[in-house]
């Protein structure tokens, strides 16, 4: 509960994005070293040289996408799987492809003991979706990119949304 009060408290005013963010155990996408620093809003790191957003990270991209409970998502860069947990509350369907396999592996298991039966994750290049995936209301993609390839354009939906993380300003 202090945890969503401190979310709140910086900004966050979805409540569907704060009840999905208070029904994802967060200790179980954190790599057991750091399992005490699990609820705090911190980024952590990952296997694979990755890192996993802090909390407060996650519910904005959820709080942008504005996702309804009807939409296909797809996501690129599913590092822990945490954020993906957060998205599937929100929506029908996310498919979430990671481009290291030993991440997608375990990013697929914990949400499968989770039971998030709508949330699937493909090892693979994000990049390069192919046009038998069909089309998504939204599309998140974690990692910056200077150009969208064209084949995510094409994978979006008349009136989707696309997310792309931002360079941070030097």
């Amino acid at each position: 509960a202090e945890f969503l009060l401190r979310l709140r408290a910086r900004g966050l005013r979805d409540l569907n994005v704060l009840r999905a963010i208070e029904t994802v155990p967060r200790e179980m996408f954190v790599p057991h070293l750091y399992a005490d620093l699990a609820n705090r809003d911190l980024a952590l790191p990952i296997p694979c040289g990755q890192t996993m957003p802090d909390p407060f990270v996650a519910a904005r991209i959820a709080e942008a996408a504005e996702l309804a409970d009807h939409h296909r998502v797809l996501e690129i860069g599913t590092g822990s799987g945490y954020t993906t947990a957060i998205l599937a509350r929100l929506c029908a369907t996310i498919i979430s492809i990671e481009r290291f396999q030993t991440l997608a592996i375990a990013a697929r298991e914990r949400l499968q003991r989770l039971g998030f039966a709508n949330a699937s994750v493909v090892w693979g290049d994000g990049l390069a979706v192919n046009a038998e995936s069909g089309l998504f209301d939204r599309i998140i993609i974690h990692a910056r990119l200077d150009d969208v390839p064209p084949a995510l354009l094409g994978a979006l939906s008349v009136d989707g949304v696309m997310l792309v993380a931002q360079r941070s300003s030097a």
